[in-house]
């Protein structure tokens, strides 16, 4: 299923049922600068992140990558020195019946 599709994942969160490996799908376009896409599970202090290209991007450049989502909240963010990105995305081999939450603001204040 898609979740995130054409979303700025800027802070974004997913609750999922179980642990479960995706692919996440992102194209961007940024000013220079130094900027990255992470994810991380709330709670823990281990982040997976990847460096956007520090140069100037005007052409969507298309990326994607495996991730581990693990069970309970996941939180997808962009990082940077205060250049400007445009990020797309889409989560693909997350079925929606293991979805209990995905929105830009955290559960406590959506609900």
């Amino acid at each position: 299923g898609l979740v995130g599709s054409e979303m700025c994942i800027r802070d974004s969160y997913i609750e999922a049922a179980r642990d479960t490996e995706v692919t996440l799908y992102y194209n961007f376009t940024k000013e220079a600068g130094d900027a990255q896409i992470g994810c991380y599970a709330d709670g823990s202090k281990e982040k997976m992140s990847v460096p956007l290209d520090s140069s100037s991007v005007t052409e969507e450049v298309n990326n994607e990558m495996t991730i581990s989502l693990q069970k309970g909240m996941n939180v997808f963010y962009i990082t940077g020195d205060g250049c400007s990105c445009n990020v797309s995305c889409e989560i693909s081999g997350l079925d929606e019946k293991d979805i209990y939450y995905a929105d830009t603001k955290p559960k406590d204040i959506a609900l």
